[in-house]
């Protein structure tokens, strides 16, 4: 029971990592065009 809470936090902590990622990768794609927009 403890090892799978434990694997529960890693994966929540890895998931969290992944869309911190995910986020900024799409924030770089889309800077550029949303400026040409806004600019």
């Amino acid at each position: 029971m403890d090892e799978l809470k434990a694997l529960l936090q890693i994966d929540h902590i890895s998931l969290l990592l992944v869309s911190i990622i995910l986020f900024f990768m799409v924030l770089l794609v889309y800077r550029k065009p949303l400026g040409q927009i806004f600019g």
